[in-house]
């Protein structure tokens, strides 16, 4: 009887080891001694909001190789799409492929750790990296809890991370699940209220071979390289890598509705002095954080012929006109909200958003930039408006 008791000892001690709940730190230092350092990754993402109830599933895979010197995604990437869409980060190089075009294009470096970003796949960078996960934790704004729970039917621990508000999200948490027994990333959720209502998205991991080939993402580069269509973007009057209207030419036409007042707003109709023309959307979180500043520069100078106009064509649908009056409420939008059509954007060859025009009185082009950036572009469209009313 003693015999059987004693084995039943460590069969005891071993199944509450498992069960025992461990502190984030600790959570973190398992979960890195099996992270693999190359590996092979399948994973769904899902997406919903208060805004579009319906949950879209994307299915993405990915190769990635750890390197401890690199800074960005610490390792080497290279993401794929279910459409068979490519993005790498390479020794420090980002490539973009697209399937339908067969066209394989070259980042600047300033730009490279951007095209890996394909359907969520900045977790990664977590799998590679899970130092990233500590600091996290360190991070004394964040309020961080270990949870005893099931996610996809696998008895798992959640790390639970409280992020603090801001002007924009409240309630925002990113919740990284990993399984019980190997303390591996299961998967990752994301929550917070926005403006005008929740948000959400998931990655579940689906699959994970570890020690791939070392070698397989640079020959997948390189035979791209052989076949496809190999363009570097440029650096293109003052904008980082994108393609804009030239400075000098002749704005197109900006045609629409004023989405305050419904009446009818034609750019070839108005007669301001310096126009600043900003394409945007509501969920688009630079946009958000670039709409104060705009708002600001209005309500300064718009006495004396300044007009900031807001072009949006993703929101003109019936479903997102109650949330957009609520959004240009709580961001005390006072110019016109332009509601158009995606030709318009194009006319103006958008890349991304939020994308801001600056016109003369003549409706030419003085200056353009992509994204937000409140120290390093919002102080050019400043100086160029302050020079001009001064």
């Amino acid at each position: 009887m003693k015999k059987i008791v004693l084995l039943l000892i460590p069969v005891l001690l071993f199944t509450f080891s498992c069960n025992q709940k461990p502190d984030a730190n600790k959570l973190i230092e398992n979960f890195s001694a099996q992270a693999p350092k190359a590996f092979h990754i399948t994973w769904k993402f899902a997406y919903k909001s208060a805004m579009r109830k319906d949950t879209s599933t994307s299915y993405t895979q990915a190769w990635a190789i750890q390197s401890a010197t690199d800074t960005n995604w610490h390792g080497n990437v290279m993401v794929k799409d279910k459409y068979g869409n490519m993005g790498f980060y390479y020794n420090g190089q980002g490539y973009e492929y697209s399937k339908r075009s067969n066209g394989l294009i070259l980042y600047p470096q300033e730009y490279a750790q951007y095209a890996a970003y394909i359907n969520k796949s900045d977790f990664l960078m977590y799998i590679l990296n899970p130092d990233k996960l500590k600091d996290i934790v360190k991070d004394t704004s964040n309020k961080v809890s270990v949870i005893d729970t099931t996610y996809n039917k696998q008895p798992s621990w959640a790390l639970k991370i409280q992020l603090p508000d801001n002007a924009d999200r409240h309630n925002q948490s990113q919740i990284f699940f990993f399984g019980k027994k190997k303390y591996n990333l299961l998967g990752v959720e994301n929550k917070s209220y926005i403006i005008w209502g929740w948000s959400w998205n998931s990655v579940q991991i689906d699959s994970l071979v570890p020690n791939i080939d070392k070698n397989y993402i640079a020959q997948s580069l390189n035979n791209l390289k052989k076949t496809a269509k190999l363009d570097t973007m440029k650096l293109d009057e003052g904008e980082g890598g994108y393609d804009l209207l030239k400075i000098g030419t002749l704005a197109p036409e900006i045609y629409g509705h004023i989405y305050q007042t419904n009446d009818t707003f034609l750019l070839s109709k108005e007669n301001a002095q310096l126009y600043v023309i900003d394409f945007w959307y509501q969920t688009c979180q630079p946009c958000m954080r670039a709409i104060p500043y705009l708002v600001d520069l209005y309500n300064k100078y718009k006495d004396k012929g300044l007009l900031v106009i807001g072009v949006n064509s993703v929101d003109n649908i019936p479903s997102r006109y109650g949330y957009l009056k609520k959004f240009i409420e709580f961001k005390k939008i006072d110019y016109p909200i332009i509601m158009t059509q995606r030709k318009v954007d194009m006319s103006y060859k958008v890349p991304g958003y939020p994308t801001l025009y600056v016109l003369d009185k003549d409706h030419k082009i003085v200056y353009h930039e992509v994204g937000f950036d409140p120290d390093k572009k919002l102080k050019a469209i400043d100086s160029i408006v302050t020079a001009r009313f001064k």
